[in-house]
Formats: structure tokens, sequence, C-alpha cells
């Protein structure tokens, strides 16, 4: 049994078992027999009908870093004991106590602002977290 086939540019787009019923007689002009095992996508190659060669997808990028989050998800990257530390340095420590600050009257925190930027290196220089530990914190 063989199968019938619209061919456009040299490209089978449609593959039907019959014409009878199905396509108008009028356009029985337009399709061409063909062995079964062509289907739509196979490309016509001189007297044969070939399978089209598979194009590996293309990787898609990785996603963006996300560099907003939540306040809550910001402290929440900090372990208790260097928030109870940073608690208690607020109110001796003026830096500490603008950064927390900042951060209360932020809806979100971007982990690229100046503000975070410079706050986690005044931690880190002032021996609030390592520096392994900000990098942990800026990067989740």
């Amino acid at each position: 049994m063989s199968k019938f086939a619209k061919v456009v540019n040299d490209t089978v787009i449609e593959v039907l078992d019959t014409l009878e019923g199905r396509i108008h007689p009028e356009l029985h002009g337009e399709y061409v027999q063909v062995p079964d095992a062509v289907e739509p996508g196979f490309v016509k190659n001189g007297r044969k009908f070939e399978a089209p060669v598979p194009v590996a997808a293309a990787a898609s990028p990785p996603p963006a870093p996300v560099t907003v989050i939540s306040r809550l998800n910001f402290l929440r990257r900090f372990t208790r004991a260097e928030r109870i530390a940073l608690r208690i340095a607020e109110t001796t420590d003026p830096v500490v106590a603008d950064f927390l600050l900042m951060l209360t009257l932020a809806e979100d925190v971007d982990l690229t602002s100046a503000d975070v930027t410079e706050g986690l290196a005044y931690l880190e220089a002032n021996g609030f977290v390592t520096a392994e530990r900000g990098a942990a914190i800026r990067t989740g």
C-alpha cells in the first residue's frame, strides 16, 4: 500500500492514506504517491524522500541569577547567631544601625545594590561575618 503526500518546496507537508473522500477530486493533482514510510517533514531528494536531518535542540541559557529577594529571605541568609550579634551591635555601632534600618525600610533587597554591597563589606571588615559567610549571604 502506498500513501499520498502534498509536497511544497520539496518538503512533505501532508500525508494521506487515500485521496478518495478526503480531498476534492480537482485537488488530487497536488498530491503525489509516496512510499508508506514517508511522513510530514520528509524532504524530496530527486526521486526519493528522505527523513529530515535531526537538529539538535539549542541549549537554553541558564536562568539569570536572582538578585532581588524579600527582606525576610535576605535576613534568613544570616545565621541566628549573626542576626543576634547585629541586633546587639545596632545599639553601639551606627553603621550596623544604619544597615539594619535600611533593611527595615526596604520592601525588597537588591543583592547588587551599593547599600547591600557596602553593608556586607562592613560586616566582614568588622568581624560580624567572615568573608566566606558574606559571599554565601550574597549568593544564597
